[in-house]
């Protein structure tokens, strides 16, 4: 009996723990299955088939808490911003080349308008060139003519162009620039009309397009105006303009279906013969910069001499200075032999007698003319003290012809001669 009892007992405590572990391990499978399957867009994209197929639910519940989809979603970020800056590239690229894009694309016609602006001002380019040395070297850094703002007078595109023009005829007259052919670029000086501002229904007619668009940007740019402001506000830096030959002045113009653009405004200043650079493919418009960086090394030179030669009685500094003309300078014979076809340019300066350079030289001109220079620019003790050019002709034994030579008033009262040309060649013409 008591047998029995207890195997019914052990029966029930055995039936009783198997249910309660399957009913353990159910309960384990329902609250597990969630944490695996409620995330199912993440799960296809990180999917990892070994973590499902793992028989125990510990690792799983690690594996949902890993913070891998963030991990992941930087390629994505990456991605987008890679994308932005191609973007911005390529939107730089379209600004970049929206002008060309124009051109090719949407104008479709192009016209070259060209005209030749010749003014004479009635000064030859002997007077500016002398009238630029002298104000390029003179010591007392003041300029040799009153200088006066036309350009502050001017408006629109006249001025405009006025204004970028300016630096490179300054730049060409002293040797830094060589080519007088001069472009404004679009970015400074650029003209657009649509059809609206032509007075036209629409651009279809390109003669009367072209016509219209130009009488606007001749109403804007007068190209006669901004040739005589540079020659009156800049007149000795132009020594070297060939007025007879003129200017060209050019631009573009571009017609499409929508506007008439105009651009490309190029002016051509032409180079008087003396000052062409022979060797250059278009010497017409190429000045040849030994003139001009010959002024800057005489503007040094003539600076020298002055400070050298200052504590000197009045005398012994006239000396001086007709003895370092003759030291560091000697007579052109060539250009005084072909004076016929030698353009009258630097043998007749006295540039040629300061810059330094062995292998200029001068005729007499340009000695007489550094001789009063020099004098015109020193502090003689007596204020009576002055010196003059005069020209005439020679009578000698050997040469006559056409001559330079100075007079100098001392401070007896009397005019005394000095023709330093013939000092360099031994003969004693000093203050006769």
């Amino acid at each position: 009996m008591k047998r029995k009892m207890l195997t019914k007992i052990m029966s029930l405590v055995v039936t009783t723990a198997i249910v309660m572990s399957c009913s353990g391990f159910v309960f384990a499978d329902e609250t597990e299955e969630p944490d695996v399957t409620e995330p199912t867009e993440e799960t296809e994209v990180f999917e990892e088939p070994e973590v499902i197929d793992e028989p125990e639910g510990v690792d799983e519940s690690e594996i949902v808490d890993e913070p891998e989809p963030i991990e992941e979603a930087d390629p994505v970020d990456e991605t987008e911003v890679i994308d932005e800056e191609a973007a911005i590239e390529e939107a730089d690229a379209i600004d970049e080349t929206e002008d060309d894009a124009e051109s090719e694309d949407e104008f479709v016609e192009e016209r070259v308008y060209e005209e030749t602006v010749v003014i004479d001002d009635g000064y030859d380019n002997d007077y500016l060139a002398e009238q630029y040395i002298m104000n390029a070297i003179d010591p007392s850094d003041q300029p040799s003519y009153r200088s006066y703002d036309y350009g502050a007078q001017l408006t629109g595109g006249t001025a405009t162009a006025v204004s970028y023009l300016t630096p490179y005829v300054r730049n060409i007259a002293n040797g830094q620039r060589t080519s007088t052919d001069i472009t404004i670029p679009s970015t400074t000086l650029s003209y657009s009309f649509t059809a609206s501002d032509l007075g036209m229904a629409n651009l279809n007619d390109d003669d009367a397009a072209y016509e219209a668009a130009c009488e606007l940007v001749f109403q804007d740019l007068n190209t006669r105006v901004v040739i005589q402001t540079l020659m009156r506000s800049c007149p000795y830096d132009m020594y070297w303009y060939d007025k007879t030959e003129g200017t060209s002045c050019i631009f573009s113009t571009n017609i499409s279906s929508t506007r008439v653009r105009i651009t490309n405004f190029r002016f051509q200043f032409a180079v008087a013969e003396e000052y062409q650079d022979s060797a250059a493919s278009e010497p017409l418009y190429n000045v040849n910069s030994k003139f001009g960086t010959a002024i800057s090394a005489a503007s040094t030179n003539v600076q020298t001499i002055l400070d050298t030669y200052a504590g000197l009685d009045d005398y012994r500094k006239l000396q001086a200075y007709k003895n370092w003309i003759c030291d560091h300078v000697t007579y052109n014979d060539e250009a005084a032999d072909d004076s016929t076809d030698t353009p009258y340019g630097n043998p007749w300066q006295l540039i040629w007698v300061f810059d330094g350079d062995d292998d200029t030289n001068v005729v007499c001109e340009g000695y007489s003319k550094a001789f009063q220079y020099l004098c015109d620019n020193s502090d003689f003790i007596c204020d009576d003290i002055y010196a003059i050019s005069v020209s005439g002709v020679l009578y000698a034994s050997t040469v006559s012809g056409r001559h330079m030579w100075n007079v100098v008033h001392m401070e007896d009262g009397n005019n005394y001669l000095v023709d330093v040309t013939n000092c360099d060649s031994d003969h004693d013409l000093f203050l006769v």
